[in-house]
């Protein structure tokens, strides 16, 4: 169920909740540029870290625009400076984007919001791990995953090489779904509230300076505080770059 689609302008398609994003990143750009952009409405400052920072890419092709955010080498993923528009408290939120798994044998971290100096004990940690399992863990005291232990959802390595996924958390009400390829993955129920994260949100990795990579490419990231797009069973999936207004 897709909570809240586009709608349509003359000039294209529009988001009815844009005011709401708080990170867009489409990943456009010239192939190996180190120039990443937020398009959110308060755009934020993205930052490349590490002693070989990672850079866009034109290959493989980008499931949109020119270019995705290439996850196979280097130690340093990207961040995004914490604040407001990241704390979700005990509201509706969504955290979704595209990925490329080029292999299946090396574990990946999509997003990390605000953990501790080791990437452990974030608010909300998105994931895939033991070859093909989209997982989520989350955390609201900021010394276990106790919301979210590690529930997941298999891509299926007969299909799901060298090709997009998208992949989605979201809140809506008190319950936590996750979803991918248009299916419902998990559900938990959470009632409480989710602490302000503490560290920057990294794209890419678990901590500042992860030197972890190998596996694929990113594209598309969207976090949107107060809306929750997506809810209980298959759902709608994007066919369209997350629109910039």
């Amino acid at each position: 169920m897709l909570i809240n689609p586009y709608s349509y302008a003359a000039a294209g398609p529009v988001d009815p909740s844009f005011n709401n994003v708080s990170l867009l990143l489409h990943f456009d750009g010239a192939n190996g540029s180190g120039t990443i952009t937020d398009s959110s409405p308060r755009p934020k400052t993205i930052t490349r870290t590490g002693l070989t920072p990672r850079t866009l890419t034109t290959t493989p092709a980008p499931k949109f625009g020119t270019a995705s955010l290439n996850n196979t080498t280097g130690n340093g993923p990207i961040t995004a400076p914490n604040g407001t528009d990241f704390n979700f408290a005990s509201g509706d939120w969504t955290v979704e984007g595209w990925a490329y798994f080029a292999t299946f044998g090396l574990n990946g971290t999509f997003i990390t919001m605000g953990g501790n100096a080791s990437g452990f004990w974030a608010p909300l940690q998105v994931q895939f791990i033991n070859n093909s399992n989209l997982r989520c863990y989350m955390s609201s005291n900021g010394s276990s995953y106790d919301i979210v232990p590690g529930y997941g959802m298999n891509l299926d390595t007969s299909s799901g090489l060298n090709t997009w996924h998208h992949w989605h958390v979201t809140r809506l009400g008190n319950n936590i779904y996750m979803g991918a390829r248009g299916g419902l993955g998990n559900t938990v129920a959470y009632s409480g509230s989710l602490p302000s994260p503490v560290t920057p949100i990294i794209i890419g990795g678990n901590y500042v300076d992860d030197p972890s990579g190998g596996w694929g490419y990113l594209d598309e990231i969207r976090i949107t505080k107060g809306v929750a797009r997506y809810g209980a069973g298959a759902y709608t999936v994007p066919t369209l770059p997350f629109p910039n207004s």
